[in-house]
């Protein structure tokens, strides 16, 4: 098994240097194999996440804080136990709000084994502690297995995809209350039929504008009915999710991949996810304009890369 380490990269870009920060070594109940990113809080630290180790093997939430001298320390804010209600093994980065709190996804756990959403929060004297928002599988009409990330909207609302479930996938929010609790709702369903020309399979997150509309990949499905491969996947799309008055949402594929990327291996997934992991190095959310022009440059450029 691959422990995994973390790693910074110094600018510019031409010789760049990095620095391992942290190795994971899968012993004793340090976490084991990071799967997703880092996020930070304003006073420098890093947290992320491990698939697996910790105190149950279920994956861990851990903390990489500098020290004098130039190097980090890591303290384990949370092991994950799969004992049937608890998140397990997540695969996705974690979203920091301004009170330290943290949010996750899990593609499996909870109480019915097919996915979750979490928060670990800071309590006083420096511990933390977890709480399962929502475990999917509870109605057929909430998709399962989140693999994405989560972002959260201006009153705190936090969104989402999962990779299956009521047909190809979805996108949720989930709304909290004075009381602590979390309600979800159903934001978009992937479909796949004559009538409709719509992505499939989201497993990344989203990212949003500075107009609240939200916008993610899927690995399969759009538009290019010539772009199957021999396991019957189309290329993936990008798509863009509108509100509208009423609470609900209008979807708009922005792009379709091309049977261009199919002289990759893996192609189909790595292409959509290159796009959204691009997307996300704007620190402050863009404008609808703006991201509709990224999305078109940067689907042109690599079109064009690709077959050349």
């Amino acid at each position: 098994m691959v422990a995994g380490a973390v790693l910074i990269m110094n600018a510019p870009v031409i010789a760049q240097q990095y620095k391992i920060l942290h190795n994971f070594n899968c012993t004793g109940n340090g976490g084991c194999a990071p799967a997703a990113g880092l996020v930070f809080d304003d006073a420098g630290n890093l947290f992320g996440t491990t698939s697996y180790g910790g105190l149950y093997n279920g994956g861990t939430v851990f903390e990489l804080s500098p020290v004098t001298g130039g190097n980090w320390t890591e303290k384990i804010l949370y092991s994950f136990n799969p004992n049937g209600t608890d998140a397990y093994s997540p695969q996705a980065s974690l979203f920091i709000d301004a009170a330290h709190n943290l949010y996750g996804t899990t593609p499996s756990g909870g109480s019915y084994d097919e996915g979750t959403v979490f928060e670990v929060s800071p309590k006083a004297g420096g511990d933390w502690s977890e709480k399962v928002l929502l475990a999917f599988g509870g109605s057929t009409t909430q998709g399962y297995s989140p693999y994405g990330g989560l972002i959260a909207d201006a009153s705190g609302n936090l969104y989402g995809t999962t990779a299956f479930g009521t047909q190809f996938g979805t996108v949720f929010e989930l709304s909290p209350s004075p009381t602590g609790n979390w309600t979800w709702k159903l934001v978009h369903s992937f479909e796949d039929d004559d009538q409709t020309i719509d992505g499939l399979y989201p497993y990344a997150g989203l990212i949003s504008d500075s107009a609240g509309n939200l916008y993610g990949t899927t690995f399969d499905g759009g538009a290019a009915s010539n772009c199957w491969d021999s396991a019957g996947f189309f290329c993936g799309a990008v798509f863009e999710l509108t509100p509208v008055e009423g609470g609900s949402w209008t979807e708009t594929i922005l792009y379709s991949f091309l049977a261009v990327f199919m002289a990759y291996p893996m192609g189909i997934i790595l292409m959509p996810v290159w796009l959204l992991m691009l997307l996300e190095t704007s620190m402050a959310p863009p404008s609808t304009a703006a991201i509709r022009l990224f999305v078109k440059r940067c689907t042109t450029v690599a079109a064009a890369r690709f077959s050349s």
